[in-house]
């Protein structure tokens, strides 16, 4: 029997041209006006694969499909119709693997469960069939062979789990944390994707972070979402901020007691749990990859700022497992990529550009001529020596616009606290 692919009623030409010259046959979907638009033609709404070329679709599209099936599949007419409200829409998107079936059992349709002899993975997300896009930036250290073990469903933590929703991106060079975020994205921007979920890899999200987000979702029309940030059991203000001086860039970190209401508006998010609408990253594109590291977030959020503020909810958490705020290092190589694209942030998006380039210099000229002084009284030799050159760098190529990695502020390298 040929193939089938059952594909978005909205795929382009080019999409079904290239399946038909597989020798696939293709079935496109039914819109199903009740349903919002993002997902009213989804297959895996309205459809669910069994295996053994036997189906099981919702009962309004059922007619459908039993014409479009070729005579060798097997159709079942499932129980649940699908409502327009979420989680009622969600009664046959469930992801089938090897030996196991995840889905939200609650609202999974009963002839779905009954269907597989396998071991029910209950989940509190009732669209159980997510992109995840892991993007390996050129390891060292032996990830890239572990996410490949985890992709092939081999690694320990799933023995005899079939092949997981994982797409592994393995980069051939470190291009920084901002070409991760923004290879990741464009990875992600080509699928069907509504939302994108961004975060970073030492972010464990709470297993209903994005359940909590998407009943935000239904209710208001933002563009980002995010969540809370806690870091060692305390809420880490620092991702969520205000634009506070639009002229000189200053931001404020959105206060702790805004954290007591269950949503808050703001300007400015880390890339630490920030969920972004996939059609606008399509329509703004991706962040900057010259910048390497460091403020690539908040390039971002300043790009799609005119278009839509975030919404921070706050029954969203994460927890960041790094270093609680105020342990950083006081410099360290970081800390010259952060300057200098926040200098390029400055020149493109202050209200008075040449004000705050002035401020700019001053400031820098300032840390230059203390940091000199403490030279003279003797202390913190190293460190001192190590914060003028970054400053007297970032000054000196002011006016250029970043170009990526710079030899002289290589990973790990400068000063060590």
């Amino acid at each position: 029997m040929k193939k089938i692919a059952i594909i978005d009623c909205r795929a382009d030409d080019k999409t079904v041209y290239t399946l038909e010259k597989l020798n696939i046959k293709v079935i496109p979907t039914l819109k199903i006006d009740n349903l919002y638009d993002s997902v009213a033609t989804h297959a895996d709404i309205q459809i669910h694969y069994i295996g053994n070329n036997r189906f099981i679709s919702a009962p309004e599209t059922y007619e459908y499909y039993k014409k479009c099936m070729p005579k060798k599949c097997t159709l079942i007419k499932g129980q649940n119709n699908i409502d327009s409200k979420y989680p009622y829409d969600v009664w046959y998107n469930a992801t089938a693997l090897k030996d196991y079936v995840i889905c939200n059992k609650a609202y999974t349709d009963k002839k779905v469960l009954d269907s597989h002899n396998k071991e029910i993975i209950n989940v509190k997300l009732g669209y159980s069939k997510c992109n995840i896009c892991i993007v390996d930036n050129h390891s060292t250290d032996g990830t890239s062979e572990y996410l490949d073990q985890l992709a092939a469903g081999t690694e320990t933590v799933f023995p005899n789990a079939g092949k997981p929703e994982f797409h592994i991106l393995h980069l051939p060079e470190n291009i920084g944390g901002a070409g991760g975020f923004a290879k990741g994205l464009e990875d992600l921007g080509k699928t069907d994707c509504d939302w994108i979920l961004i975060i970073d890899d030492d972010a464990m999200i709470a297993a209903d972070y994005i359940e909590q987000l998407q009943k935000a979702i239904l209710k208001t029309n933002y563009l980002a979402y995010s969540g809370t940030v806690t870091t060692a059991g305390a809420i880490d203000t620092t991702h969520r901020r205000f634009i506070q001086c639009p002229r000189l860039m200053f931001y404020k970190p959105v206060p702790e007691e805004e954290y007591a209401k269950a949503s808050f508006e703001y300007d400015i998010s880390t890339f630490c749990g920030l969920l972004v609408n996939a059609d606008m990253v399509r329509k703004i594109g991706l962040p900057k990859t010259e910048y390497f590291i460091w403020f690539d977030d908040t390039e971002y959020c300043l790009r799609f700022h005119d278009q839509s503020r975030i919404l921070n909810v706050t029954t969203a958490v994460l927890n960041h497992k790094t270093a609680p705020v105020g342990s950083a290092p006081v410099i360290s190589w970081k800390n010259y990529y952060g300057f200098r694209n926040a200098i390029d942030i400055g020149k493109t998006y202050s209200k008075n550009p040449h004000l705050y380039m002035a401020y700019i210099w001053l400031n820098h000229k300032a840390h230059i001529f203390l940091d000199t002084f403490g030279l003279l009284l003797g202390n913190q030799k190293e460190m001192r020596r190590y914060r003028i050159k970054v400053y007297k760098d970032v000054l000196k190529n002011r006016h250029k616009k970043p170009d990526g990695i710079s030899p002289d502020y290589l990973p790990g390298s400068g000063y060590k606290s």
